[in-house]
């Protein structure tokens, strides 16, 4: 299990002794997950590196985790926020809570090129079944991995992290 036991918590300057499990939690702006310790600044830094690596921007970034575009600034920014929204961008980012990765970068890609390219084909096969024409699994999977191909290296491959 990824839980650990937090024995200590500030509420309202005093030190709590909690002595329960939980899977993360922050304290003096430390993050302790899995049993390992880092200042969220650090983490803030390890997210905004690996954003970069993908090329995604604050706005897909946003979309893709289910989170407003000021709520994501305010993370990059290292403001208050609560776990669950660092939880949600790392998840995004293949990240885990302390900023390791979790998910190569190329896997990452294949995974959204992949997901991308499954939506295109829908839409293929929606169109094509308006018309009487559906399309059979051969001709869905031709058409799911020509897209993915070219999100991955083609001339979608600037949009594969548009949402």
């Amino acid at each position: 299990e990824h839980l650990l036991v937090v024995h200590f918590l500030r509420v309202k300057g005093i030190l709590v002794d909690l002595g329960v499990k939980v899977d993360y939690n922050v304290i003096y702006g430390i993050i302790i997950y899995q049993g390992v310790t880092m200042k969220r600044l650090d983490l803030i830094k390890q997210i905004i590196a690996r954003k970069e690596q993908l090329n995604i921007t604050i706005d897909n970034l946003a979309k893709l985790s289910g989170l407003g575009v000021r709520t994501v600034n305010r993370v990059l920014a290292n403001e208050d926020v609560k776990l669950s929204t660092i939880e949600g961008i790392t998840n995004v980012l293949g990240l885990d809570f302390a900023g390791n990765e979790v998910i190569t970068i190329e896997k990452l890609k294949k995974q959204r090129a992949k997901q991308k390219a499954i939506f295109m084909a829908s839409l293929v096969q929606g169109t094509s079944a308006l018309e009487m024409q559906g399309l059979d699994k051969d001709n869905v999977n031709n058409i799911i991995s020509m897209y993915e191909k070219e999100f991955l290296e083609g001339k979608y491959k600037n949009t594969l992290w548009v949402a």
